[in-house]
């Protein structure tokens, strides 16, 4: 069993690690950096972060769903 790389810290307190992807990931990752003026780094945390905001998003809808039912219960 090999370890797994060692992550090395770079600026401000970002780690910096390294991710395979198929190259037409990678394609559509810079043509849409470049869309948006973005660097590809900045690009893939953007998603990322995007997607947590959209399942929370998601729960708050799902929960807010609920709370409606059991208001019209109680009412």
């Amino acid at each position: 069993m090999t370890n797994p790389p060692k992550q090395k810290k770079t600026q401000h307190g970002y780690v910096q690690s390294a991710v395979r992807m198929p190259p037409e990931l990678r394609d559509e990752l810079r043509e849409a950096a470049e869309s948006h003026g973005r660097t590809m780094n900045a690009e893939i945390l953007a998603r990322l972060q995007s997607d947590k905001l959209d399942a929370v998003m998601s729960e708050l809808t799902d929960l807010k769903a609920m709370l409606r039912k059991v208001m019209d219960a109680v009412t």
